[in-house]
């Protein structure tokens, strides 16, 4: 079950993404997140289709200033809509 409220003072990734108005492709690079298609990660991350790798939430959280947290990664608007979430190529039904 999907959290709708957000803890006070914190935000999603998308919305932090919003508020910075950053594309993914520089999202991917303020956070440091270099992999294979990093700009493809940030938005399955930001529409809530992939679940980051811990290291990955580490680097969002400070990345952001501690604005997005890794609980926050788990909930999003299309994990609402959904009855399963990608955990990184395994599908949790």
């Amino acid at each position: 079950m999907a959290i709708t409220r957000q803890p006070k003072g914190f935000m999603r990734l998308k919305d932090w993404i919003k508020k910075k108005g950053y594309s993914y492709s520089e999202t991917a690079n303020v956070l440091k997140i270099h992999n294979f298609n990093p700009a493809t990660n940030i938005i399955r991350y930001a529409k809530g289709d992939r679940i980051p790798h811990p290291d990955f939430m580490l680097k969002i959280k400070n990345g952001t200033n501690n604005e997005v947290q890794p609980c926050l990664l788990y909930t999003s608007d299309a994990a609402d809509e959904r009855s399963s979430v990608d955990l990184g190529g395994r599908r949790i039904i």
